[in-house]
């Protein structure tokens, strides 16, 4: 399918230009500057002309881009010969997402709140849930990340972190090809402080199931490794901009408080906002967690600044949430790439209980992987018959298609013809990482169940 767009659209105003991307980024440096001006033309980026995505990628990645909303459209009904409603679940404490905002300036709210419950699926902790699904299998046996050193890939020059996460030299103001377009904002325009209040996020539960029957049913699939089924696929509203990090923090949170593990009675039943994670940011810093960060960034609430692991990592430690940060870096690319491979599919055979299994289903926590430009939440890993590895994520730029959707909470026998194109939103594989040297993975390490604070 190929896509016919005579003009782009402004994710602004909705101004379409008849000369292309260049006046486009040349019409939003004018009327939407925001103390920002946009990227020159010479960066060879290019505005995604796809209605309310309006993200800034590189012509390189454009078409792949293109194809990810294509996919994310499909609503082929056919695509399932057989499909059966699994029976009524237990109660289950699953993430309720934010319907408005709930910080006042202070910090997060849901710390001090007494848990509230929405049922959707079966209690207890992962495993009961994957045999709605699938063969029944026991509790695994998880043992604890290696402690890993925190890392920052922002700064100009290296540093040897401190025990908490803060700094241990000096470090100097970031731009835009760390921050964003917004890197110098002081705070984000009314317009979108009003959308991210009155809409929050777009959020799917009950997708994990789906792919693990998608990856059972695959015959190109000859190994696949998946993490909790509580992990909820949190995605950007339209024209929201570049919040990929608060989205995967989000996503990450809402296994915490879905597994009920360390850090849930902080949370409550609700996962935080956009601004309930800049709060949580800025305070982290004040308890001196990578506090190098408000030097590097001048400090993000309120604002559109990108933010990334050591922000994601300053969160979780000032929560009590334990956690650690790995970084893959070599200037050949495919170094770090097969480095990452490794250490990913080594943490989610940690979790593997049955070595037998094709399709093993863990209780482990997802996985925040960022690389330059964008962040991702990584829900499994795939080997492939011909020997190809994937990494299976939860992108925060996409939305899962109405296929996946409907597919929820169902036992189904999905047709063989359609199946890798129904997985494929969900694959990272080398064709996409490669462009790539340098990544970081933060792993949260909760062993344990939490105990409730009433």
């Amino acid at each position: 399918m190929e896509y016919l767009v005579s003009a782009p659209q402004c994710p602004f105003c909705g101004f379409e230009s008849l000369r292309g991307n260049s006046m486009l980024l040349l019409h939003i440096e004018e009327h939407h500057p925001e103390s920002e001006p946009s990227p020159t033309v010479t960066e060879a980026m290019a505005i995604c002309p796809q209605d309310g995505c309006g993200d800034l990628v590189s012509q390189d990645d454009l078409a792949y881009h293109l194809q990810l909303h294509q996919l994310e459209s499909k609503d082929d009904v056919e695509c399932v010969t057989e499909e059966q409603q699994l029976p009524p679940a237990e109660e289950e404490k699953v993430a309720v997402p934010p319907r408005k905002a709930s910080h006042a300036g202070g910090l997060y709210k849901g710390r001090n709140e007494k848990l509230r419950y929405a049922s959707t699926a079966q209690k207890g902790w992962p495993g009961s849930i994957w045999k709605a699904f699938f063969s029944p299998e026991g509790g695994s046996e998880r043992r604890e990340t290696a402690p890993r050193k925190s890392h920052k890939s922002k700064g100009s020059s290296p540093t040897q972190p401190s025990e908490n996460g803060g700094p241990s030299r000096n470090f100097i103001r970031l731009g835009k090809s760390e921050l964003g377009r917004y890197a110098h904002e002081k705070e984000m325009p009314p317009w979108l402080v009003k959308l991210l209040h009155e809409e929050g996020q777009v959020v799917n539960t009950g997708v994990m199931p789906v792919l693990g029957q998608l990856l059972q049913q695959c015959p190109t699939t000859q190994v696949a490794y998946l993490c909790s089924p509580h992990v909820q696929h949190v995605s950007k509203l339209r024209r929201e901009g570049g919040f990929c990090g608060y989205r995967n923090i989000q996503m990450l949170v809402s296994h915490i408080i879905g597994g009920q593990t360390t850090g849930s009675d902080v949370f409550g039943s609700t996962f935080p906002s956009i601004f309930d994670i800049q709060d949580l940011i800025e305070n982290a810093w004040d308890m001196g967690f990578n506090s190098q960060g408000r030097i590097e960034t001048g400090g993000v609430k309120g604002t559109r600044k990108y933010i990334g692991t050591p922000e994601a990592q300053a969160v979780f430690l000032s929560l009590a949430i334990p956690c650690s940060v790995q970084a893959f870096k070599d200037q050949q690319h495919n170094n770090a790439r097969a480095a990452l491979f490794e250490a990913i599919e080594q943490y989610f055979q940690s979790g593997v209980v049955d070595v037998e299994a094709r399709i093993h289903l863990t209780s482990l926590p997802p996985l925040y992987l960022q690389h330059p430009r964008h962040s991702l939440t990584v829900v499994g890993l795939e080997r492939q018959m011909n020997g190809e590895i994937n990494l299976l994520v939860f992108d925060p730029s996409f939305h899962d298609s109405l296929n996946i959707r409907q597919l929820v909470g169902k036992a189904f026998q999905h047709k063989m013809s359609k199946i890798d194109e129904a997985i494929e939103p969900y694959r990272r594989g080398s064709g996409y990482l490669r462009k790539f040297n340098a990544f970081e993975v933060l792993f949260l390490r909760l062993d344990t169940p939490a105990t409730s604070k009433e």
